[in-house]
């Protein structure tokens, strides 16, 4: 015992020369503390294991009650198919996951590492449901889209994502990357140059996988607004197991001097609120602490930023005067009327377009939204406000009703098409950066017209 812990050998050393003296009292008493911190430790240790013990106990009871589940589905779902389904087919070959194909694409950093520790629970249930499975790590940032790029997914019926919003945005733009250049060449080889030009290459793809999103991450933006709102990774494979697919949209961006848009199912911003994108991204990436680095970047954007010069062109939606939030356009008197689009050109502190209700789990941005509906929704901050006021109203981004209906420096829409114009801060040094779905452009977009418009994308998603 005295090997193990030299810290007690050096105590019962000093009271063995103290004995000689006489005087024992003080290290008794010491010894007595000793002995009782080392048994209350030793205690509060049991008690831990113990409950760890119970509650890996049920977890994996939990977990073979639904793969057991799950068995059953896929076993009825089998039973009642009629015949098999031919790849080759133009339309989305499966509805579920049950007896399908599967690819699970797992980011074990997200969350922080959240996201393997969720997967050990899920993917028993997913293999239970699926004909086949296979799982693929991404190592490296980017990896998601060199696979979505250079990967033959015509034989695959489902892609799981286990991860956060950046890891659906880099497979979904990887996929439309490798069928736009695919179809660019068919296209380059068309004697008609007017046929060519009017057909879309996303709509020649022949097939699609269906896309599915299990929350890993931190924001789980687009996760949340799909109504997977657990955070129990049983609970939310069950729910994936029995979604079907539907259509969904997202928005487009076309960028000058881009050959490829870039498509977003979340977000779209600029100004102050792509630059803490990028302090969160980028300059605080090593941060362990999600809830840390979710705070401290905003802030930082916010004192480090200076208003950006932009032109803003928008094409209002019907449903805009319909919106509860104050959106009338009466007390605007800086936006101009250009035929059907209204403008706005001067300083603008924050922008974002958002297709989804949900910017995060705890953050909700478009309630007016639905798949659906054909439109975005924007949030514009104009003019040049003091740092005091917009620390304010972003410390009540939690409250973000409050936000958009109590300070009236937010204008509100509902749009169908909108295209800005970066003309540079008002600080040289400062870059005019874009981001969507959280991932930041990585060139400068100052004086690049960026077109942003809403369209169904090719491929479904569970829901």
């Amino acid at each position: 015992m005295a090997k193990g812990f030299p810290a007690f050998s050096a105590l019962v050393g000093a009271a063995a020369e103290e004995v000689g003296d006489g005087d024992i009292t003080p290290w008794l008493t010491m010894l007595a503390m000793c002995m009782l911190l080392l048994g209350a430790w030793w205690a509060v240790s049991l008690v831990r294991r113990r409950r760890a013990a119970v509650a890996e106990a049920a977890l994996q009871v939990r977990l073979r009650t639904a793969i057991d589940h799950v068995r059953t589905l896929a076993e009825d779902r089998s039973a009642s198919s009629t015949s098999p389904v031919d790849p080759s087919e133009y339309s989305f070959s499966v509805k579920t996951l049950l007896n399908a194909r599967v690819v699970v694409l797992l980011n074990p950093m997200g969350g922080s590492g959240s996201a393997r520790r969720m997967a050990e629970s899920a993917i028993p249930i997913f293999r239970a449901a699926a004909s086949d499975l296979q799982v693929i790590e991404t190592r490296y940032r980017g990896h998601a889209f060199e696979m979505g790029r250079d990967r033959d997914w015509t034989l695959v019926d489902v892609v799981l994502l286990l991860s956060g919003d950046g890891l659906v945005h880099e497979f979904v733009n990887g996929l439309i990357a490798r069928t736009t250049a695919s179809n660019m060449d068919t296209h380059s080889m068309n004697t008609n140059s007017d046929l060519a030009s009017k057909q879309s290459p996303i709509t020649m793809t022949r097939r699609w996988p269906v896309v599915g999103v299990l929350p890993c991450g931190t924001g789980n933006g687009m996760a949340f607004s799909l109504g997977y709102r657990s955070r129990d990774p049983i609970e939310l494979a069950l729910q994936l197991c029995e979604a079907r697919s539907h259509p969904i949209q997202w928005m487009r961006c076309d960028v000058d001097g881009r050959v490829l848009p870039v498509y977003s199912l979340l977000s779209v911003m600029a100004a102050v609120a792509s630059t803490s994108e990028y302090y969160m991204e980028q300059r605080l990436r090593r941060v362990p602490w999600p809830a840390v680095r979710d705070l401290v970047g905003p802030v930082v954007a916010l004192f480090s930023s200076v208003a950006h010069r932009m032109d803003v062109r928008m094409h209002l939606a019907p449903e805009h005067f319909e919106l509860p939030l104050d959106s009338s356009l009466t007390d605007k008197s800086v936006l101009r009327q250009d035929g059907d689009e209204f403008v706005y050109e001067g300083d603008v502190w924050y922008l974002m377009l958002n297709k989804q209700p949900y910017l995060a789990h705890d953050l909700a941005l478009g309630p007016c939204l639905r798949p659906m509906d054909g439109c975005m929704q924007v949030v514009l901050l104009p003019g040049v406000l003091s740092h005091v006021r917009l620390l304010h109203m972003f410390a009540l981004s939690n409250e973000t009703a409050n936000v958009l209906r109590d300070f009236d420096d937010f204008w509100t829409f509902k749009c169908t098409e909108l295209s800005f114009l970066p003309r540079g801060s008002r600080n040289a040094k400062q870059l005019d950066r874009v981001s969507t779905s959280g991932e930041v452009w990585p060139e400068n977009c100052t004086g690049k017209q960026i077109h942003v418009t809403v369209e169904t994308a090719p491929f479904q998603i569970l829901l």
